[in-house]
């Protein structure tokens, strides 16, 4: 699609959910933290894996999560 932008993002970058959602595992409220997992393309569509500090992972579309400010990928010791 002309004029739309895809989202870069690194695996471990922090995000937040962009509004409420339900998904078959449950719900995810507005603005709750998370981490992405992985990202990948399905029939020209963006999605993305992100696994929730609430306990849920659920993969999103684009316009459902939002990257935290000054995300950085979490680096483990």
């Amino acid at each position: 699609m002309e004029g739309e932008t895809t989202m870069s993002l690194i695996p471990g970058m922090r995000c937040r959910s962009a509004r409420t959602i339900v998904f078959p595992g449950g719900l995810v409220r507005r603005a709750t933290q998370g981490t992405l997992v992985a990202q990948r393309e399905n029939l020209g569509r963006e999605l993305f894996t992100v696994d929730f500090d609430s306990g849920p992972k659920a993969i999103l579309f684009a316009h459902e999560i939002e990257l935290e400010r000054d995300s950085a990928p979490e680096v483990s010791p």
